[in-house]
């Protein structure tokens, strides 16, 4: 997904002309389900039965639960529930339910692997990898199979200990669900998109077959849509199963946010700034709010922008080691605030030394000042997976400040190729650099 960027530095005017001239690109094709702000504002708000039957199910299971203190089944229902509506919809007290749960059977259960690595899952939801890391290795260890390898895979590779992940997902099959969808991460992290989409498309059907809940498939198919958007030369069968997402959870976050920077390519702002308004209903996607603030400085409402930035700054503070990333670029985009940004990104770099880590940890060093530094993490990126439009643009940028033209050159290039994954202040911003390196000296 794109990075957040602020348009901090330009008056509301400004900014919108600047982004308006930004969207001048190859005509897009219209999203078949979003012909306006409008229609876009009321399928958010429109019922989610899928939802509801899972709210419903909850309810009841802790009925049960409360009737039948310590049934190790019904909480496992339970937990289960939680996690895929902490999934679906981003309240953080669902995971905390589930994370009290989780822990209890536990203790009643300490070496069983399943119960172990769904507590790891749990832990990895929330980016405490760390903790994750020895109760899925254990899990396993104990029982391997594509569901315990498939955790102890997520954890090592967030800490940044990707030949290890590797030598793990060789023992995971890619026919399962959780198997497809870790080889289908591992090839998006190698470059191997037609991999990417077909381990992801193979996952959603099975889904599909499995009828495995509606949610869970709005997020499968969401994925898909992202992948098919931005990797695809046509982007028409990515907009087509991220409406389709959409259709089965209207507030589903990575297809609301691919479609609103979609919608902002075309230069319908409007659609944008509702799509990404509609995203901040999930309050732990903390980076939609940022989106929202950008799109509503491109509009012009610099009072929406200031509101968003508020709702952003009073959540990304609450949990470190789950916004520390998002909340350093924020910090980053202002001159008083940099040093604490730069200070939370080493922190996280130093806990895991993951490759998205290093990447906002070169970008905040740069915005701080500090490219030669910078271009240090900027290499731990380059040389640790493929540069997707974002890290490229972000790499180009680095590699300028320090003197290498000809390599920023063309890693800005690389970034314009995959401008869709971009936002269009930073195509714009490419665009321009790339001609300032290409002019005669």
């Amino acid at each position: 997904m794109p990075k957040i960027l602020i348009l901090l530095a330009l008056p509301a005017a400004a900014a919108a002309v600047v982004a308006w001239q930004a969207l001048q690109a190859p005509a897009l094709p219209v999203a078949p389900c979003l012909p306006s702000a409008e229609a876009a504002r009321a399928a958010a708000t429109a019922d989610n039965p899928a939802l509801e039957a899972l709210n419903q199910r909850i309810a009841h299971f802790e009925q049960q639960l409360a009737a039948q203190p310590g049934a190790h089944i019904l909480a496992d229902q339970l937990i289960a529930g939680l996690s895929t509506r902490f999934r679906a919809s981003g309240q953080l007290a669902d995971w905390q339910r589930a994370h009290e749960l989780s822990t209890q059977a536990l203790a009643a259960r300490p070496q069983h692997p399943r119960v172990q690595a769904r507590h790891a899952n749990l832990l990895n939801m929330v980016h405490r990898f760390d903790e994750a890391l020895p109760l899925a290795q254990e899990a396993a260890q104990r029982q391997p199979n594509d569901q315990t390898l498939g955790t102890w895979f997520d954890s090592l590779l967030e800490l940044g200990r990707q030949a290890e992940a590797e030598t793990v997902l060789a023992r995971i099959g890619d026919a399962s669900i959780p198997g497809a969808l870790r080889h289908a991460r591992w090839a998006d992290l190698k470059g191997d998109s037609a991999r990417t989409i077909d381990r992801t498309r193979h996952a959603l059907n099975q889904a599909r077959k499995q009828s495995m809940n509606p949610l869970a498939q709005a997020g499968l198919q969401a994925n898909l849509g992202v992948f098919l958007l931005y990797d695809s030369a046509d982007p028409r069968d990515g907009l087509t199963q991220l409406c389709e997402a959409l259709e089965q959870h209207p507030t589903q976050v990575a297809a609301l946010q691919a479609l609103a920077g979609y919608a902002w390519h075309r230069g319908q702002l409007e659609l944008a700034y509702a799509l990404a308004q509609a995203a901040t209903a999930s309050p732990v996607h903390v980076e939609s709010r940022l989106l929202a603030a950008e799109l509503a400085l491109a509009r012009g409402d610099t009072a929406s922008a200031a509101r968003h930035r508020a709702a952003f700054e009073a959540v990304a503070g609450s949990d470190g080691p789950l916004f520390e990333l998002v909340l350093a670029e924020h910090l980053a985009s202002h001159a008083a605030t940099r040093d604490d940004a730069v200070r939370i990104a080493r922190q996280a770099h130093a806990r895991r030394p993951a490759r998205e880590v290093a990447d906002t940890l070169a970008w905040v060093l740069m915005q701080a000042g500090q490219a030669e530094q910078a271009l240090a993490y900027s290499d731990q990126v380059a040389s640790s997976g493929a540069m997707h439009a974002p890290l490229a643009y972000r790499r180009g940028v680095i590699l300028a400040a320090n003197g290498q033209q000809r390599a920023a050159a063309d890693s800005l290039r690389a970034a314009l190729d995959g401008q869709l994954e971009l936002h269009p202040p930073e195509v714009r911003d490419a665009r321009q650099l790339l001609e300032r390196l290409s002019a005669p000296n």
